[in-house]
């Protein structure tokens, strides 16, 4: 007896623990909330592991892509230009996050428990967006026409990833949902999150959204259709930064070029898997980090280059199996899904997963929530497949009449015979 009753605590907590951990992800001012339900979760699964409570499996189509980088990123730090900001990267960063990847696999594998983890990032995104436009421009009293929204623990150059994924999410949970008032509150929510992108001024976030309405579209015509006209409504109600000013690259053209220099004199191993090495004294007065259009030193704002300056060439290529794994399992998923539930929820993780990339390309996203997010998604799409993979464990081929997806622990002849 009492082992159920801890078998049913674990298999409890480690998703609720979780849960807070992905809520709380954006929210500033929470890291003893984060802290505390990651380590907590961390713990409680390694006693799961150890004393065989539960089954953990590593299974997973990114199971050696994140071990080939890691170990690269492990190896780099020999020749790391700051040894110990590396080595804590590394392990607080780096390897906490594919932790929290695997955690996620096992710990929600049903569909049940899938759609609950869409709606916990859903939802936070949707209380965090409204939270920090009251607080931005009716608290702290700037004017949403004069002024970008910007937080000094969340940046507004990374802000974007956390309204880009929950309107993905938003637009699959709004076809989903037979309420009409669940429908009017998940409505409601996309269009508060694209007012909280539309307030960044970013381009890249702006770019990013549109490239997800257009993915999205083709399935989701009825919520996309009335959004996009409320987008171009407001959009068009905004200053003439997005318009009227002529669009000047010249900054991150200068930045990657600064950093492209860098790369060429570290191509292998890089400069070390310091996350914030373009802050170091040090760095930036042996490589002339300074910009000079901005008078200071920048992030890479690139998460190419900002991995091939940290871990050189091959830590690049490694992290682009990580991404090739993701885009080709995407394809299997949308071609070979044994059933709606996959195909559709797969679509939308890819429209995801290309937000992220593209914002990517103009901002750090590297760290902090946005990598979170998307470890996230990593986790979702394997999810998916493992899904997939029972569904086709419990497919059979009759010759006579096609596929029929059985059970096998239920199936009858009578039911074979249908």
């Amino acid at each position: 007896m009492n082992n159920i009753k801890i078998s049913y605590f674990i298999s409890h907590s480690i998703p609720f623990l979780l849960g807070v951990f992905i809520f709380f992800n954006p929210f500033p001012h929470t890291t003893a909330i984060k802290e505390i339900s990651f380590y907590v979760a961390f713990i409680i699964a390694l006693y799961a592991i150890f004393s065989k409570k539960i089954d953990f499996s590593f299974d997973s189509p990114f199971s050696y892509p994140f071990l080939f980088y890691c170990l690269w990123s492990s190896f780099g730090l020999f020749f790391a230009e700051n040894f110990n900001a590396s080595l804590h990267d590394v392990l607080i960063h780096l390897i906490k996050y594919i932790v929290i990847y695997f955690l996620l696999i096992n710990s929600f594998k049903t569909k049940r428990q899938f759609e609950i983890l869409a709606w916990i990032c859903f939802c936070s995104a949707a209380v965090f967006s409204i939270g920090a436009i009251i607080y931005y421009y009716g608290i702290a009293g700037y004017h949403p026409l004069a002024h970008r929204i910007d937080f000094k623990d969340l940046p507004l150059n990374i802000m974007g990833h956390v309204p880009l994924f929950a309107i993905a999410l938003g637009i699959k949970l709004f076809s989903s949902v037979k309420s009409p008032l669940g429908k009017v509150l998940i409505f409601s929510s996309n269009v508060i999150m694209t007012i909280l992108i539309l307030f960044t001024y970013s381009r890249g976030s702006v770019l990013a959204l549109v490239l997800v309405i257009f993915i999205l579209i083709i399935y989701h015509k009825k919520v996309i259709i009335p959004f996009i006209v409320i987008f171009i409504i407001i959009f068009s109600a905004l200053p003439n930064r997005f318009i009227q000013d002529k669009f000047d690259p010249s900054n991150r053209f200068e930045i990657w070029q600064n950093y492209i220099n860098v790369i060429e004199k570290n191509p292998i191993a890089g400069l070390g898997f310091d996350l914030s090495f373009w802050q170091d004294p040090h760095l930036i007065d042996k490589y002339s980090l300074v910009i000079k259009s901005l008078g200071t030193s920048a992030d890479p704002h690139n998460i190419f280059i900002s991995n091939a300056v940290r871990v050189g060439i091959v830590g690049l290529c490694l992290y682009l199996f990580i991404l090739y794994k993701f885009l080709s399992q995407s394809w299997i998923l949308l071609r070979d899904g044994k059933n709606d539930f996959i195909r559709s929820w797969g679509l939308v993780l890819t429209a995801a997963f290309i937000a992220y990339l593209t914002k990517g390309l103009f901002d750090e996203s590297l760290s902090r929530a946005p990598a979170i997010i998307f470890y996230t998604i990593l986790a979702m799409q394997t999810i998916l497949w493992k899904l997939n993979k029972e569904a086709e464990e419990n497919t059979i081929v009759f010759p006579c009449c096609g596929e029929k997806i059985v059970h096998s622990d239920t199936v009858s002849l009578q039911d074979l015979s249908k």
